[in-house]
């Protein structure tokens, strides 16, 4: 079970600390609450935080130096801050304290705006979270695996940064791109073990399954272990892929840590791995991997998604015009997969957290909730925001990497 989140809620007034206790355990949270107090920020700097709320109503004299030593004393600018103002304090302190994961809210601040934040931040910390789960995916799971992995996936990126993950862990595979091709490449070779998207065009995955395992049973074949790689609905499809003969499944964006121990569960292993030779640390996370070794790959698999992002959009817009909602569920459904997917790869060339991207992933979810309910007029203000927040996407990656002298061309 992964550990909560932890977030500091810090302010000057006394009666808005248990409805602010209130409000972060609703998110799954656990909040460290205080009120203000001269020296605080030594004290709480050298807490384990994942995030801080610091709400006033006034602005005590040494709240901007304090919130400036917090930073570059103990987070290095990487744990978000929120902080509830008046607006005419916003300015100062996007002067002092810089922008980067700096979050400025109105004050007074209304329950559900500062719940919305919450959650957003919440997605953000998971993406992270997530990410850094990777550093042992980087340790070879062995030497001579006598069979190859087959990746059944249609989204280039995702394709891609699995194969990336598979090459750390010294793992070999080959993709088919639809269900036909994989049942055809299954034919023709000895697969030891194959991931299966969901959602794939033609006959989904589920579909798939039922045909190679009907496929197998007539020609005598030892099954051959299938896992279904899904969303975050993965407990809504689990009935469903046991029961197209799937063996076992993983959600998406795929975490390090859980491939490998699938991997290590289902994967017929060679030889063990050499002891001569040094894995990865523990705490060296995959992000320093991919930066020293394959950072042209990633930058090309930026390039992929930047270019394959217009399209989506398209199929996106085409299913809300003609008011298909399965189309529109669908559709918004592979481009959070995408999304997901890529923030790990842009976290890692783009050196810094995207809120762009982020909110792209929770317009995407928002998209696929009012699909399922029909909702076309709201799916159409979501739709609108999604196609704001790629533009701010692609231009961000632009301008930040400029001085690299990378070619983006979406």
């Amino acid at each position: 079970m992964n550990e909560k989140f932890k977030i500091l809620l810090l302010t000057d007034n006394l009666l808005q600390v248990e409805e602010l206790d209130k409000q972060v355990a609703s998110l799954g949270l656990e909040g460290v609450s205080s009120l203000y107090q001269a020296g605080l920020f030594q004290q709480v700097g050298k807490l384990k935080l994942d995030l801080a709320l610091f709400d006033f109503q006034t602005l005590p004299p040494d709240l901007i130096d304090g919130l400036r030593y917090l930073k570059e004393e103990y987070y290095n600018q990487e744990i978000p801050l929120l902080i509830t103002l008046p607006a005419v304090h916003h300015q100062a302190l996007l002067e002092a304290l810089g922008p980067d994961n700096l979050d400025l809210l109105p004050s007074p601040l209304p329950t559900d705006y500062l719940l919305a934040r919450l959650r957003f931040w919440l997605k953000f910390l998971s993406q992270k979270r997530a990410l850094m789960e990777q550093a042992a995916s980087c340790a070879p799971l062995c030497t001579g695996a006598p069979k190859q992995v087959l990746l059944v996936e249609d989204d280039e990126v995702n394709q891609q940064l699995t194969l990336l993950l598979f090459n750390q862990m010294g793992i070999t595979a080959e993709v088919a791109e639809e269900g036909a091709q994989a049942l055809h490449m299954l034919q023709d070779k000895d697969y030891g073990l194959i991931l299966m998207d969901l959602e794939l065009p033609g006959p989904d995955g589920l579909e798939t399954c039922r045909r190679i395992r009907q496929w197998e049973q007539s020609q005598g074949r030892d099954p051959v272990p299938i896992v279904a790689l899904t969303g975050n609905e993965a407990e809504r499809h689990r009935e469903a892929c046991l029961a197209a003969g799937m063996d076992d499944y993983l959600t998406k964006p795929l975490h390090g840590s859980d491939l490998q121990s699938l991997l290590r569960q289902w994967l017929p292993r060679g030889k063990p791995p050499d002891p001569s030779q040094e894995p990865p640390s523990m705490g060296e996370s995959l992000l320093d991997h991919l930066n020293q070794e394959l950072r042209p790959s990633l930058w090309q698999l930026v390039q992929t998604f930047l270019q394959k992002l217009p399209n989506n959009l398209k199929h996106i817009q085409r299913a809300l015009n003609q008011k298909d909602a399965e189309g529109l569920k669908q559709t918004a459904n592979h481009l959070r997969g995408s999304c997901s997917s890529f923030w790990a790869v842009a976290m890692t060339v783009v050196e810094q957290e995207i809120e762009p991207l982020l909110s792209m992933i929770m317009d995407l979810e928002e998209i696929e909730r009012l699909a399922r309910m029909d909702d076309f007029q709201k799916a159409k203000e979501q739709v609108a925001n999604l196609e704001e927040q790629a533009q701010a996407l692609v231009q961000h990656i632009k301008r930040v990497h400029a001085d690299q002298g990378q070619r983006i061309s979406p």
